[in-house]
């Protein structure tokens, strides 16, 4: 191919030409700026998330329609001291999910 020999072909990324070198010159030298983050990001956490004690977690999977987005009302067994977790009773398992994931259930008193 183009008269050079298969090993040189390997050695070589690129055949360069003339006008290659000449346009990738001068954008050879660009870089890119640097970025930064102007906004802190937070997510939402329900006023009353840290004083109910059953939460809806959200079901983080495709669904089908008709599909419920939440499973609960489940107990809360205690808050992770970060305050980013909580651990609930699923099946009478405890399980530590994310606050991202849940939302606080209002249940009715009975009587």
């Amino acid at each position: 191919m183009f008269g050079l020999r298969r090993t040189n072909m390997l050695k070589m990324k690129s055949i360069p030409t003339r006008k290659t070198h000449v346009v990738l010159g001068p954008e050879a030298r660009l870089t890119p700026t640097p970025t930064s983050r102007h906004s802190n990001p937070s997510s939402f956490v329900h006023r009353d998330l840290t004083k109910c004690t059953h939460v809806l977690l959200r079901v983080d999977k495709v669904r089908r329609s008709l599909e419920a987005p939440y499973t609960g009302p489940h107990r809360v067994i205690r808050w992770d001291e970060s305050g980013k977790t909580v651990v609930l009773d699923l099946k009478g398992e405890p399980v530590t999910v994310s606050i991202d994931r849940v939302k606080p259930a209002y249940l009715l008193a009975e009587g």
